[in-house]
């Protein structure tokens, strides 16, 4: 994941990067969002996940927290229907209309 957002000049964007290879479960399991969570001092019901599969979706959701859908090309929109909020496309909405849409979890 890291060389991806390297290969794009992203890896600066973001304050904190969990790659699947500092946990022993992967997805579904919830093991790398609470890591992540830990790491940045946060629990489940203050943190929104934005996933593209079914696995992501049930791993932030049984970290405890709000799940933004936007599937990949590969999964059925009905494969990701648990999440608080599912998007076609992520430029369908705003982020702040989304975030909107999933903070009555919060």
């Amino acid at each position: 994941m890291v060389d991806h957002l390297e290969r794009v000049g992203a890896v600066d964007l973001f304050d904190l990067i969990v790659t699947g290879d500092e946990v022993s479960a992967h997805k579904p399991d919830p093991e790398i969002y609470v890591l992540a969570l830990k790491r940045l001092g946060l629990d489940g019901g203050s943190a929104v996940a934005v996933e593209d599969t079914a696995h992501g979706v049930a791993a932030a959701a049984a970290a405890g927290m709000a799940t933004i859908a936007i599937p990949n090309p590969f999964v059925h929109v009905e494969a990701v229907g648990q999440a608080d909020l599912v998007i076609g496309l992520a430029e369908e909405v705003l982020l702040s209309e989304a975030l909107l849409a999933v903070s009555a979890k919060f």
